[in-house]
């Protein structure tokens, strides 16, 4: 069983605070002096190609993948601290059986030579656990847990829970203590605050942990401490609109208060960016505005840590997103360097970390920062940092579109990288005789226009790589031409169809994102026509959209509720059709590949 994560717009909210400890009784205990005890000795993952390139580059080892155990599904919620004060950095993790059975809270105490012991401190069978947290929140000098999940009421979740675990000092934890009980439960769906995300810091400077929590909604609210763990809301900090997910704390300007950082997309325009939210040092703590954009995450949205990668004093940001991904500070300036593509299950399901956790700390006690990663599949794995001198990343090549005329002059992007901040040199091959051989030197993370005019009917490929001041040269990257066929005089449109639930379950009769791109250079708008028909032995459903399509208008729409068996989409503009077709397996959307609108030849007429 793997999770439905559904997204909903929350457009108010319920707030209360429970002081006192309640039993829940569906629920058991695992004490900690009865638990189970299980030893995990740190495997290399022998799946982790270090020297594989793409587009999204994957150059090198920037950190060392060790699998540290496989539950199911589920690793949801990773905490890092020294639970048992022998001075070696453990984790704990929140994860699920599979088929769901009951959610579990795992202590990981290190060993010696990177061996872990797991010891099972909490059984809880009412729901998945969506976020995990530690500190000590009551201030009596011992690490305690704050854990969030989702309330089901009638046909879905509708609700967050935030619940706290009291250290008894010993690794003991006795039943929850609800501290937020967060959204209406109202039938609607922009009333539903699910799949709640936590991160606790001293924001207001008294000495005590406070909370801000993310979720589905957008919104982000926070929770102070009055010292001895009881919780009251200060209110909502900002409500960004829709899936504020990935929320982690730290100073980032250096005056002292901590501030916090969140990645937020809007669902119905699919883009989004991660934005840095300043304390302003008052009682309130932060502004009433969304704050900083830092970068733009390009519709991703997922779980956040802060670490100092390269050692140089400016904190890094590592986004779990579908992978891994390492923001690399240089002078305010993050670039992107993919740390690691998850393999897929043993079944074939693929892992995901925007639903997962990460964790930082110096795990192995060398100076230099490491992480845990938690994913749906419930793989835990240990990255241990191998900061070193590397050569450049392989440059990432962009245009404006892979189909040319003849004799027209292109513009290409080439973005340099070099996780070292080393100034890099630019090697360019045409592929048609032409090149341009080591251009620069160009700073980290600059991105280099070149024009080049193609005079042959052919396919190209582009290859650049990229040598830093060392002489150190990375692997080729590639992009592919073609020069395309006479097309009917003044056409010019494209159109490409895919859904924001590729290989992910969805919920019958909730819907699925379907996203149509047109590119018209046409002077005038464009009729678009979306057909989308489910067929399976039983039912048949067809539902047809008119749109009007200006330049370069991006189309989003939703597809009617989902069963299982065959679908097709089509889009028709100006009489010329692209279609996709599908199926639905068990609650899986499966799509073919993409296909182009087809290219009009004038002896087509």
């Amino acid at each position: 069983m793997k999770k439905i994560m559904i997204f909903f717009v929350c457009v108010t909210l319920l707030f209360s605070t429970v002081g006192f400890t309640t039993a829940v009784n569906n629920m058991n205990i695992f004490d900690a002096g009865d638990s189970e005890h299980r030893e995990f000795r740190g495997v290399v993952a022998d799946s982790y190609d270090a020297r594989k390139t793409s587009k999204t580059n994957i150059d090198y080892e920037y950190f060392e993948v060790i699998e540290i155990a496989n539950f199911g599904q589920t690793a949801w919620g990773l905490t890092t601290a020294d639970f048992n004060e022998d001075g070696r950095l453990d984790f704990a993790v929140s994860y699920a059986t599979c088929p769901f059975e009951y959610s579990t809270i795992s202590i990981f105490y290190q060993g010696d030579d990177l061996v872990f012991t797991q010891q099972d401190v909490y059984l809880f069978n009412y729901s998945y656990i969506s976020d995990l947290d530690s500190g000590d929140y009551d201030n009596d000098g011992d690490i305690d847990f704050i854990f969030s999940y989702s309330i089901s009421e009638g046909s879905g979740k509708k609700r967050e829970v935030i619940s706290m675990l009291f250290n008894d000092g010993d690794n003991n934890f006795g039943s929850e203590t609800i501290i937020a009980e967060v959204g209406s439960g109202l039938e609607t769906q922009k009333e539903r605050r699910i799949n709640p995300q936590l991160s606790s810091a001293d924001f207001n400077g008294d000495g005590t942990l406070d909370i801000i929590v993310g979720d589905n909604s957008g919104k982000v609210e926070l929770l102070f401490n009055d010292g001895s763990g009881v919780f009251s809301s200060a209110g909502i900090v900002y409500d960004f609109g829709s899936i504020s997910w990935g929320l982690t704390s730290a100073d980032f300007n250096g005056d002292g208060y901590i501030d916090f950082i969140v990645t937020a997309t809007d669902r119905d325009t699919f883009e989004g960016n991660l934005y840095l939210k300043k304390n302003n040092g008052l009682s309130s703590c932060f502004d009433a505005d969304a704050g900083e954009i830092l970068i733009d995450t390009h519709g991703n949205s997922g779980n956040l840590i802060t670490l100092d990668y390269n050692s140089d004093g400016d904190l890094d940001i590592l986004a779990g997103f579908m992978n891994p991904y390492l923001y690399n500070n240089h002078n305010r300036v993050y670039e992107r360097f993919l740390v690691w593509s998850l393999p897929n299950s043993p079944d074939g399901y693929g892992d995901d970390l925007r639903e997962g956790a990460l964790t930082p700390g110096d795990f192995n006690l060398d100076g230099k920062m490491d992480f845990v990663a938690g994913g749906v599949q419930g793989v835990v794995r240990l990255l241990l940092n191998n900061y070193q001198q590397f050569p450049p990343a392989s440059p990432v090549i962009d245009c404006e579109t892979h189909r040319v005329d003849m004799d027209v002059a292109y513009n290409y992007t080439f973005t340099v990288s070099d996780i070292n901040e080393d100034e890099v040199y630019l090697y360019v091959d045409w592929d048609d005789g032409t090149s341009l051989e080591w251009i620069g030197p160009y700073d980290s993370g600059e991105t280099i226009i070149l024009s080049h005019t193609w005079h042959e009917k052919k396919t190209f490929d582009i290859r650049a790589k990229a040598k830093d001041s060392t002489g150190a040269e990375s692997d080729w990257s590639t992009l592919r031409v073609s020069l395309q066929k006479n097309k009917i005089n003044n056409y010019d449109v494209e159109v490409k169809i895919f859904t924001g639930v590729i290989g992910r379950n969805v919920e019958r009769n909730i819907g699925f994102d379907i996203c149509i791109w047109t590119l018209n250079n046409k002077e005038e708008p464009i009729k678009v026509e979306f057909t989308f028909s489910e067929v399976t032995p039983r039912w048949w459903e067809h539902v047809t959209f008119n749109y009007t399509a200006p330049v370069g208008e991006k189309i989003v729409t939703f597809g009617p509720g989902l069963v299982n068996g065959f679908f097709q989409m089509q889009v028709t503009v100006d009489g010329i059709t692209v279609e996709r077709r599908g199926m639905i397996l068990c609650g899986l959307v499966i799509l073919r590949p993409i296909i182009d609108l087809p290219e009009l030849e004038e002896n087509a007429l």
